[in-house]
Formats: C-alpha cells, structure tokens, sequence
C-alpha cells in the first residue's frame, strides 16, 4: 500500500515538474520570438537613416507617424547635444517618449524605460546621422 502510494505522488511530481518546465520553455520561446519581431521593426528603420533624414526634410515633425509607423517612436537628439525632440509618436500614445539615460549609439535595441507615456518599458535603439544628429526609434512594450 505504502509502495503504491509513494509511486502515485511520484507521478504526479513527474507531471508537475514537466508541465511547469514545458511552462517556462514556451514562455521563453515566446518572449524571443516576440522580442525579435520588435527588434526587426527598430533594425529596418536604424539601419537606413535615409529613411529619417527624409521624414525630417519632409517637416512632418510632430504628425501622425502614417503608415507602416504607426505604433513606432521617431526623436531626434541634436548635434549639439539639446534634448530629444520628437518626429512622430505611436498613434496610441501620443506623449511615448523612451528614457535615453539607458541608451548608446549604434547598440542593438534594448528594453529602457519611459520618460513619458502609458507604458512603462520599451525597445528602442539610438542612430548617429550623417549631419551629427542622432535618431531615437522605439516601440512600447505596453
């Protein structure tokens, strides 16, 4: 009786360790996967600084971001040093800003915290222009 009893908790200890470890690996796995998605999205953008040179040329400053930005952050940080003004802002969440104090040029993107906006954390990269500006891109992870 003892036996039987000792292998039934046995099992069910077997069962939950499995299903708690299977638990940690999906989770993992999913975070990864996600994580990539979003540091794809800042790499296409901090890859071409065209791309932000243009959007500065075009005085859309401040604007909707329009397609294909629409959950995305685009600031720029002077050469001088000022402070970070930005181009566009996630559509819903027009005061996002990311905290640069976390942030070095020409990093992989990495998860910072705001300075303002809903959410409290976000990926984001930073770009050095060729004119000596350097651009901001973020995505909230709220």
């Amino acid at each position: 009786m003892k036996t039987l009893r000792i292998r039934i908790i046995t099992g069910y200890v077997v069962i939950i360790v499995v299903l708690i470890t299977g638990g940690i690996i999906t989770a993992k796995t999913q975070r990864d996967h996600l994580f990539g998605a979003v540091d794809a999205r800042i790499a296409r953008i901090v890859d071409s600084p065209r791309f932000i040179e243009k959007r500065i040329e075009s005085g859309r400053s401040g604007k909707p971001a329009g397609a294909g930005l629409s959950a995305m952050y685009l600031g720029l940080v002077a050469p001088d040093g000022g402070g970070l003004s930005t181009l566009s802002a996630p559509d819903d969440d027009p005061a996002f800003e990311p905290s640069l104090s976390e942030l070095n040029s020409d990093e992989k993107p990495r998860t910072v915290r705001t300075a303002a906006g809903i959410g409290t954390r976000a990926r984001a990269a930073m770009a050095d222009l060729p004119d000596g500006a350097t651009a901001v891109v973020a995505i909230s992870l709220a």
